[in-house]
């Protein structure tokens, strides 16, 4: 079993856009939307999609979201 560590973020799941867009997608039970680990995430990833946001796509999905999310990857 992984466990988590600050500085060390592995994406559930990592794509390209047809367009070009770096698309990142971290997954989270509804148990585990409020712990340390998805909240460091959470914050990278929005960091990193605000630094550059013509390239880069991140959302943190779950049971609540995910239909929101899979409209905006249709758009991308």
């Amino acid at each position: 079993m992984q466990g988590w560590k600050p500085n060390r973020i592995y994406p559930d799941f990592a794509a390209r856009s047809a367009n070009g867009k770096i698309i990142l997608i971290e997954y989270k039970g509804e148990e585990r939307l409020t712990t340390e680990d998805t909240e460091f995430k959470d914050a990278v990833g929005k960091t990193w999609q605000e630094l550059n946001p013509e390239q880069c796509y991140f959302a943190l999905v779950s049971k609540q979201n995910i239909d929101a999310v899979f409209d905006e990857l249709k758009r991308l």
